[in-house]
């Protein structure tokens, strides 16, 4: 009896228990459903691209709560000073834009993180990932815009600086994502090669220039293999000498049709562009003959001084210039009108008392060798005209003479007077330096 009255309640908790069961057996059921077309999803999509994208939706949910960790700072090259830093690390201070880091974030997604075991596990996986794209190269994000891996660079070791601003990858970009950059996109990294072809299609400014020159034995230094190109990219360099060289002539006065047309104007701005082959330049200079005419074959003053003499005087340098040799620099300032003609007067005298100074240090028979290259027979040595021949004293006067015409300002030529017109060689010659021995030696008289 006692069974019979509770079988009604006993029943109806029994059918709630079963209920409940099922309720809890549809929902994992449900779950599983789920997650299994979730998981089929990638596969049952045929279109490659639209598997790729979602597995980079997927990966990045863990990404995007790191945003500030996913940005970091780009390592540094450090060299000795400052400037060799920044050589070799170009300064790229424009911050990120919102662009850029979307684009980082969804290139790290692709990028699964080095596991345990083997670090050839991630590898592997990210070079299967290149190879659901084996008809074009994944897309990378370079200074100039969104371009196939295959086009665009990366930077190295400052290479970048020189005519590669629109297809080359931002370092920042690179380091925070360089495992997208270098395994799945398979982004090429600059070389000497590239360098060398990028140089022969442009005309580098004074400041390219400067800059190139101090950089190669830096970057040297670090991979001593490209030195052996050093030649090749001396030759596959061009630049604009028109500032170096200095001002044009001025016309000639018997050119009268110079300003008449209107073109000329535009005409003369198209040939004082002066380009030229960094390697027809053979010499950089002693510091002694840096204000003083020199040869087509040495570098521009100016250029020299910014780039220095220390950095020029590198190992790396050795077959691309060596020092001015003085007597090359004689024989070609022996043809200049400074000492063919004495003028600029002021050119004169400095030019005078560095070859003055030169032939004191010779010895023997190296100091007569040494004067037949000067032009002995010109007016090349300046004299103080006194105006003894007309009666009258004019000191501020200057001229020129050969030579065997003129007196050491130390002759005394009183016996003489009357008789008729002598000349002594400047004082400011000797003034400045220019010896009784060297004057001698020329053929001046005593």
């Amino acid at each position: 009896l006692m069974w019979e009255e509770g079988r009604v309640k006993r029943e109806r908790r029994w059918e709630e228990e079963e209920a409940k069961r099922k309720n809890g057996q549809s929902k994992q059921e449900d779950e599983k459903v789920e997650e299994g077309s979730q998981k089929e999803e990638p596969s049952a999509n045929n279109d490659i691209k639209s598997s790729l994208f979602s597995f980079a939706t997927f990966m990045a949910r863990n990404v995007k709560n790191t945003v500030t960790e996913a940005i970091k700072a780009v390592p540094e090259i450090v060299g000795v000073d400052d400037e060799t830093t920044e050589l070799l690390n170009p300064i790229d201070d424009r911050p990120l834009c919102m662009e850029e880091r979307d684009a980082i974030l969804l290139m790290k997604a692709y990028c699964p993180r080095m596991s345990t075991p083997d670090s050839l596990v991630g590898q592997c996986l990210a070079k299967g990932f290149a190879r659901c794209l084996p008809s074009s190269s994944p897309p990378v994000l370079t200074a100039g815009g969104v371009v196939r891996g295959t086009d665009a660079v990366l930077p190295n070791h400052g290479m970048e600086a020189f005519g590669f601003s629109n297809n080359v990858v931002r370092r920042i970009v690179l380091e925070n994502a360089r495992e997208y950059h270098s395994l799945i996109a398979n982004v090429p990294t600059l070389t000497i090669d590239d360098l060398i072809r990028a140089l022969k299609d442009q005309v580098l400014e004074e400041e390219m220039l400067v800059r190139l020159l101090k950089w190669w034995p830096k970057v040297c230094r670090v991979e001593r293999s490209m030195e052996r190109r050093g030649l090749l990219l001396k030759e596959a360099v061009r630049f604009d000498a028109t500032n170096l060289i200095g001002e044009r002539a001025a016309p000639k006065s018997g050119d009268t049709n110079a300003g008449n047309s209107p073109s000329t104007d535009a005409d003369d701005d198209v040939q004082s562009v002066q380009v030229r082959r960094l390697e027809s330049i053979l010499y950089y200079m002693p510091n002694n003959l840096m204000d003083l005419p020199l040869p087509e074959t040495s570098l521009p003053p100016s250029l020299q001084k910014e780039i220095g003499l220390r950095i020029l005087e590198n190992s790396v340098y050795d077959h691309w210039f060596s020092s001015l040799p003085f007597v090359i620099w004689a024989s070609f300032v022996s043809c200049d009108e400074c000492l063919t003609e004495g003028r600029p007067e002021d050119v004169n005298i400095k030019v005078m008392a560095t070859l003055s100074k030169h032939f004191d240090s010779l010895e023997g028979y190296a100091k007569r060798r040494f004067v037949d290259l000067l032009p002995t027979d010109s007016p090349c040595i300046l004299f103080d005209s006194d105006g003894s021949s007309n009666g009258a004293t004019s000191l501020s006067k200057h001229h020129a003479a050969p030579p065997n015409q003129l007196y050491l300002p130390t002759s005394d030529l009183s016996a003489f007077a009357g008789v008729g017109v002598f000349h002594k060689v400047s004082k400011r010659l000797t003034k400045a330096g220019v010896s009784d021995a060297f004057l001698l030696a020329m053929g001046v008289r005593t």
